[in-house]
Protein backbone atom coordinates (compact mmCIF):
# COMPACT_ATOMS: atom_id res chain seq x y z
CA UNK A 1 0.00 0.00 0.00
CA UNK A 2 1.06 3.27 -0.82
CA UNK A 3 0.68 5.41 1.77
CA UNK A 4 0.87 8.74 -0.10
CA UNK A 5 -2.70 8.04 -2.12
CA UNK A 6 -5.96 6.82 -0.84
CA UNK A 7 -6.12 3.80 -2.95
CA UNK A 8 -5.67 1.25 -0.50
CA UNK A 9 -8.93 2.57 1.69
CA UNK A 10 -11.55 0.60 -0.01
CA UNK A 11 -9.42 -3.54 0.29
CA UNK A 12 -8.53 -2.15 3.84
CA UNK A 13 -12.26 -1.95 4.39
CA UNK A 14 -13.15 -5.24 3.05
CA UNK A 15 -10.60 -7.27 4.44
CA UNK A 16 -11.31 -6.03 7.23
CA UNK A 17 -15.18 -7.19 6.55
CA UNK A 18 -14.02 -10.53 6.56
CA UNK A 19 -11.30 -10.89 8.51
CA UNK A 20 -14.33 -10.39 11.32
CA UNK A 21 -16.38 -12.58 9.87
CA UNK A 22 -13.67 -15.44 9.77
CA UNK A 23 -13.55 -14.77 13.14
CA UNK A 24 -17.19 -14.24 14.07
CA UNK A 25 -17.73 -18.19 11.98
CA UNK A 26 -15.12 -19.65 13.63
CA UNK A 27 -16.11 -18.50 17.11
CA UNK A 28 -19.39 -20.17 15.92
CA UNK A 29 -17.87 -23.62 15.01
CA UNK A 30 -15.35 -23.41 18.10
CA UNK A 31 -18.09 -23.64 20.73
CA UNK A 32 -18.49 -27.02 20.23
CA UNK A 33 -14.92 -28.81 20.77
CA UNK A 34 -15.88 -32.34 20.34
CA UNK A 35 -17.90 -31.48 17.57
CA UNK A 36 -17.39 -28.73 15.54
CA UNK A 37 -20.12 -26.75 13.51
CA UNK A 38 -18.81 -28.10 9.57
CA UNK A 39 -20.59 -25.10 8.02
CA UNK A 40 -19.46 -22.78 10.58
CA UNK A 41 -15.82 -23.68 9.77
CA UNK A 42 -16.28 -24.09 5.95
CA UNK A 43 -17.69 -20.31 6.08
CA UNK A 44 -14.74 -19.00 8.35
CA UNK A 45 -12.41 -20.12 5.87
CA UNK A 46 -13.95 -19.05 2.71
CA UNK A 47 -14.30 -15.45 5.03
CA UNK A 48 -10.34 -15.54 5.27
CA UNK A 49 -9.36 -16.42 1.79
CA UNK A 50 -11.82 -13.41 0.65
CA UNK A 51 -9.90 -11.20 3.14
CA UNK A 52 -6.41 -12.33 2.05
CA UNK A 53 -7.57 -11.60 -1.94
CA UNK A 54 -8.81 -8.29 -0.40
CA UNK A 55 -5.40 -7.43 1.37
CA UNK A 56 -2.44 -9.48 2.24
CA UNK A 57 -2.01 -7.76 5.75
CA UNK A 58 -5.03 -10.33 6.89
CA UNK A 59 -2.26 -12.99 6.95
CA UNK A 60 -2.24 -13.32 10.42
CA UNK A 61 -5.38 -14.22 11.65
CA UNK A 62 -4.36 -17.59 12.03
CA UNK A 63 -2.41 -16.61 15.06
CA UNK A 64 -5.79 -14.29 16.33
CA UNK A 65 -7.80 -17.72 15.95
CA UNK A 66 -5.49 -19.08 18.10
CA UNK A 67 -5.09 -16.47 20.54
CA UNK A 68 -8.81 -16.43 20.87
CA UNK A 69 -8.50 -20.62 21.76
CA UNK A 70 -5.57 -19.67 24.48
CA UNK A 71 -7.61 -17.32 25.75
CA UNK A 72 -10.61 -20.00 26.58
CA UNK A 73 -8.56 -23.05 27.08
CA UNK A 74 -5.96 -24.97 26.16
CA UNK A 75 -5.61 -25.73 22.43
CA UNK A 76 -6.13 -29.59 21.91
CA UNK A 77 -5.09 -31.51 19.30
CA UNK A 78 -8.61 -30.83 16.76
CA UNK A 79 -7.79 -27.23 17.47
CA UNK A 80 -4.22 -27.56 15.60
CA UNK A 81 -5.26 -29.11 13.18
CA UNK A 82 -8.73 -26.69 12.26
CA UNK A 83 -6.07 -23.95 12.04
CA UNK A 84 -3.91 -26.20 10.16
CA UNK A 85 -5.97 -24.85 6.92
CA UNK A 86 -5.55 -21.10 7.93
CA UNK A 87 -2.12 -21.30 8.44
CA UNK A 88 -1.69 -22.75 4.98
CA UNK A 89 -3.93 -20.30 3.41
CA UNK A 90 -1.85 -17.30 5.13
CA UNK A 91 1.19 -18.66 3.86
CA UNK A 92 0.48 -19.49 0.17
CA UNK A 93 -1.31 -16.05 0.12
CA UNK A 94 1.56 -14.30 1.44
CA UNK A 95 3.95 -15.96 -1.00
CA UNK A 96 1.69 -14.89 -3.60
CA UNK A 97 1.81 -11.21 -1.82
CA UNK A 98 5.52 -11.15 -2.14
CA UNK A 99 5.78 -12.45 -5.24
CA UNK A 100 3.68 -9.49 -6.97
CA UNK A 101 5.66 -7.33 -4.63
CA UNK A 102 8.88 -8.26 -6.32
CA UNK A 103 7.79 -9.30 -9.75
CA UNK A 104 6.86 -5.76 -11.17
CA UNK A 105 2.89 -4.51 -8.89
CA UNK A 106 5.29 -2.54 -6.72
CA UNK A 107 6.81 -0.42 -10.02
CA UNK A 108 2.93 1.10 -10.19
CA UNK A 109 4.01 2.53 -7.16
CA UNK A 110 6.32 5.68 -6.74
CA UNK A 111 8.81 5.11 -4.17
CA UNK A 112 8.85 7.33 -1.68
CA UNK A 113 11.06 8.18 1.40
CA UNK A 114 9.99 8.42 5.13
CA UNK A 115 9.77 12.32 5.44
CA UNK A 116 7.19 12.15 2.14
CA UNK A 117 5.83 9.22 4.25
CA UNK A 118 5.14 10.59 7.21
CA UNK A 119 3.78 13.78 5.81
CA UNK A 120 1.48 11.55 3.68
CA UNK A 121 0.38 10.10 6.90
CA UNK A 122 -0.70 13.07 8.55
CA UNK A 123 -2.49 14.26 5.41
CA UNK A 124 -4.55 10.92 5.56
CA UNK A 125 -5.50 11.72 9.12
CA UNK A 126 -6.95 15.09 8.04
CA UNK A 127 -8.25 13.48 4.48
CA UNK A 128 -10.43 10.94 6.58
CA UNK A 129 -11.70 13.52 8.87
CA UNK A 130 -12.74 15.60 6.08
CA UNK A 131 -14.41 13.12 4.50
CA UNK A 132 -16.05 11.96 7.74
CA UNK A 133 -17.39 14.92 8.04
CA UNK A 134 -18.43 16.00 4.96
CA UNK A 135 -19.26 12.75 2.66
CA UNK A 136 -19.01 14.48 -0.44
CA UNK A 137 -17.85 13.22 -3.62
CA UNK A 138 -16.76 9.72 -2.54
CA UNK A 139 -15.75 6.81 -4.54
CA UNK A 140 -13.81 4.09 -4.56
CA UNK A 141 -10.09 5.03 -5.31
CA UNK A 142 -8.73 8.13 -4.71
CA UNK A 143 -6.25 9.83 -7.13
CA UNK A 144 -2.59 9.59 -6.36
CA UNK A 145 -1.37 12.35 -4.09
CA UNK A 146 1.78 13.86 -5.17
CA UNK A 147 3.29 15.07 -1.82
CA UNK A 148 6.92 15.82 -1.40
CA UNK A 149 8.94 17.42 1.32
CA UNK A 150 10.40 20.23 -0.41
CA UNK A 151 7.17 21.73 -1.23
CA UNK A 152 6.04 23.86 2.07
CA UNK A 153 2.36 23.62 1.54
CA UNK A 154 2.73 19.29 2.41
CA UNK A 155 3.67 19.82 5.87
CA UNK A 156 0.44 21.64 6.62
CA UNK A 157 -1.09 18.71 7.85
CA UNK A 158 1.57 17.62 10.08
CA UNK A 159 2.00 20.65 11.55
CA UNK A 160 -1.60 21.25 12.09
CA UNK A 161 -1.89 17.39 13.69
CA UNK A 162 0.91 18.08 16.02
CA UNK A 163 -1.15 21.82 16.88
CA UNK A 164 -4.06 19.60 17.53
CA UNK A 165 -2.12 17.60 20.12
CA UNK A 166 -0.68 20.40 21.99
CA UNK A 167 -3.92 22.12 22.09
CA UNK A 168 -5.49 18.35 23.38
CA UNK A 169 -2.11 18.01 25.66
Amino acid sequence: CDWSSDVCSSDLLLAMLFFLASVFFYAQAGDRPLAPAPEAYALSLAAFMLALLSKGSVAPLPFVLLGLILWNRRPDRGDLKRLAAFFVAAVLFAGVNVWFERHGAADALRPIGAVDRILAAAAAVWFYLGKALWPANLTLVYPQWHIHASNPLDWAPLLGALAFTLVLW
